[in-house]
């Protein structure tokens, strides 16, 4: 895939949830490192749309982003992945890409700073051993 196309990336509502894995990652460090992400994946010229969830809404608010339209890349934050409390909900918003992006790519990252290289490493290393 060439650079470009569109991404949803889907992360814990920091606001809301507490950062259990990285306790120095306050709310607006994570925000702002996701604005800075989001602003560098549009300068390499792809559409990004951010889905916050959290609490009883979280898989419903998922699954409407990811039916809004079609992906190319769905990022999954790192927050869902990394912290225990959350492991049913993460195999819920993988199951939940399956179904509704079945050809997107997925990209995981490990903090908020790194979301961009996480795109980048997904839309050009692919297919995997090409």
């Amino acid at each position: 895939m060439a650079r470009g196309g569109k991404v949803l990336t889907i992360g814990l509502d920091p606001r809301q949830a507490k950062v259990m894995f990285a306790p120095e990652l306050t709310p607006e460090i994570i925000l702002k490192g996701v604005s800075e992400s989001r602003a560098r994946m549009e300068r390499l010229g792809f559409e990004v749309v951010d889905c916050m969830i959290w609490g009883a809404a979280a898989r419903e608010t998922a699954q409407a982003a990811l039916k809004s339209q079609p992906f190319d890349i769905v990022v999954i934050g790192a927050g869902l992945r990394i912290n225990p409390e959350h492991l049913l909900l993460f195999e819920d918003i993988i199951n939940l890409v399956h179904e509704n992006a079945p050809k997107a790519r997925i990209a995981l990252h490990v903090g908020p700073h790194d979301i961009a290289a996480a795109v980048e490493r997904v839309s050009t290393r692919w297919p995997p051993n090409a």
